[in-house]
């Protein structure tokens, strides 16, 4: 697992990748019981990916060097509400 640093590097690295591979959305989330200090990024996808999604992403963080947790989900994109008077 990763830190909430190295998580949001991650992310912030790899978005342009996870959206080629069809994420409508990315988020860092812990990754444990909620007293965890492990982090991973999120891939929403609308559904299941056709083309194979990194397991883990590795980064440099401080001179470290961290791999980051990957996981997929499956849910709806996004749609507003029509705005009703």
């Amino acid at each position: 697992m990763a830190s909430l640093e190295a998580a949001e590097i991650a992310r912030a690295q790899n978005a342009q990748q996870l959206l080629g591979l069809g994420a409508h959305a990315l988020e860092v989330a812990q990754l444990g019981p909620k007293t965890s200090t492990d982090f991973g990024v999120v891939a929403y996808f609308s559904s299941r990916p056709k083309k194979p999604v990194p397991k883990t992403i590795e980064v440099t963080h401080r001179r470290k060097k961290h791999v980051v947790p990957v996981r997929v989900k499956v849910a709806e994109r996004f749609q507003p509400e029509a705005h009703l008077e």
